[in-house]
Formats: structure tokens, C-alpha cells, sequence
């Protein structure tokens, strides 16, 4: 027989965490007369697979069933089950790896292309879907992955004749941007009626604007490209723009703005 010093320093578990598991009953040692536990052999089995079924994400609950008399098969279809939902796991784990890997390289594009680093420039654009949250709120799938990704992007039209910018509602345009590449990670399909941005080169220009005033500053700026188009182009009156909180404070804020042109 062993005690509870003996026994949390043999597996290293705290005592704490051992008198939890007496406490629960998942493990039943024998009392002795002055009220020390005392566990014995098939305590210390017991005590083994415990500490190997939390190891492997099983509740008190789940571990209690696997330790009762239930039949080969039911047990193994608690591993199919908890394999299943590790599975899940994974790839919630891989899609915030995937979404972390894209704010870096937001961030990343944000430094390179700050305002003042040269004005336009010209890049490549991964293929990538632009889906309104009205086409997917009776999705739970995507509707899950809405509630992660922030919507920032919008699609203006500015008025080269009246230097204005019609800037649409926001609220009605919300939306998600999701490249065409994640798509079989997240194990997803576009939907119909979703807008669809091919690989493409285009210029891109990146300022930042005041909380302020942004709607002014966004057709101040826009006007500013368009009339200093590289020679031999000319611009279709169609921008997206991507934005981002730079800072976000109580008496002021300022945001960067990515501006996108065919």
C-alpha cells in the first residue's frame, strides 16, 4: 500500500490533482484508521490510465465511463469519437494558423508599402472570394468563420467628372474576403452569388486616414490617384479597398487604408 506523498511523486501528479480524482471518485483508495489514504495495487493501474486518458483530452465523465465495465466495442467507439473531435480541433488550429500567417503578411505589406514609400505600385493578387454575409447567414459553417474574420473590405466607384467618391454602405456590403487557397482547408465551398477576383496584376497604394474624417479623405486620396495615373494607363472608376485599425483610441483613432486598381 502507498500514500499520497508516495504515489503523487511515483506518476508526478500534485496532491492536490490526487485528491481531486478521490474526491470525484474516479479513484477509491482505502482509508485507514488515523483517515490516510491508502492506495494499493489496482489503485496504482487505475491511477495510470487516468493520468493517460487526461493526457489524451478525456473529461472526468468520458474517463469514468472508460474505466467502468462497458464492452471492447463501446470503448473503442469513445476513441473513434474522441479522435474525431481532436480532428476538429486540428483544424480549427490550422485555419487560426492560417489566418495568423495572412495578418502578417497584412502587416508585412503595411510597413513596405506605407505612405510616402513611392505612391503606386504594382503587384500580383492571389485569386480570392468576396462573399456577403447576406449569401451565408444560413450557413453555420460559414457563418462560424464570419464571426472570426473581420470584414474590411469595400468596393467605391469614384466619379472622375465630379472628383467624389460614392462610398456604399457598409452595414448592407458587410462581408468576408477568403482566398481561393484556404478553401479546401477550411473544407468549404463558395456560394452562389459570392464575387470572385481572379490572379491579376494591379496597382496598389496604401495612406492612412483620420477617424475624423474618413469618407473625406478616402475621395481626397482616391481623387489624387486617379489623376496621376501611370502613363499608358487609365483606371476604371472601380477601387477595394482594404482597411485596417492602426489605432484605436478614445479620442481619436486613424486607420490604413490598401487601395486596389486595375
Amino acid at each position: 500500500m502507498s500514500g499520497t506523498g508516495e504515489l503523487s511523486k511515483l506518476f508526478e501528479i500534485d496532491r492536490t490533482t490526487l485528491n481531486y480524482y478521490v474526491k470525484t471518485g474516479l479513484i477509491r483508495p482505502a482509508v485507514s484508521e488515523n483517515q490516510y489514504h491508502q492506495y494499493g495495487f489496482s489503485d496504482s493501474i487505475a491511477l495510470a490510465f487516468i493520468r493517460y486518458y487526461r493526457g489524451l483530452a478525456f473529461s472526468t465523465d468520458e474517463i469514468t465511463s472508460l474505466l467502468s465495465r462497458d464492452d471492447a466495442d463501446a470503448k473503442i467507439l469513445r476513441m473513434r469519437e474522441k479522435r474525431h473531435q481532436l480532428q476538429e480541433q486540428i483544424r480549427a488550429l490550422q485555419v487560426k494558423q492560417l489566418l495568423l500567417e495572412n495578418l502578417e503578411e497584412d502587416f508585412t505589406f503595411i510597413r513596405d508599402y506605407a505612405e510616402g514609400s513611392g505612391g503606386l505600385s504594382r503587384i500580383t493578387t492571389e485569386p480570392y472570394y468576396f462573399i456577403q454575409k447576406k449569401e451565408i447567414i444560413d450557413d453555420p459553417a460559414w457563418m462560424e468563420l464570419y464571426r472570426t474574420i473581420p470584414c474590411i473590405e469595400f468596393t467605391a466607384h469614384y466619379d472622375c467628372i465630379k472628383g467624389k467618391l460614392d462610398i456604399p454602405d457598409l452595414f448592407s456590403h458587410s462581408g468576408i474576403s477568403v482566398k481561393e487557397s484556404w478553401l479546401e482547408l477550411l473544407g468549404l465551398d463558395p456560394p452562389a452569388g459570392c464575387l470572385y477576383y481572379p490572379a491579376r496584376t494591379a496597382y496598389v497604394t496604401h495612406f492612412s486616414l483620420p477617424a475624423s474624417s474618413p469618407e473625406a479623405t478616402l475621395s481626397e486620396k482616391t481623387g489624387q490617384i486617379f489623376s496621376s495615373c501611370p502613363e499608358g494607363h487609365s483606371f476604371s472608376g472601380k477601387v477595394v479597398f482594404y482597411m485596417f485599425p492602426s489605432f484605436y483610441e478614445t479620442e481619436n483613432s486613424g486607420f490604413d487604408c490598401f487601395c486596389f486598381l486595375d
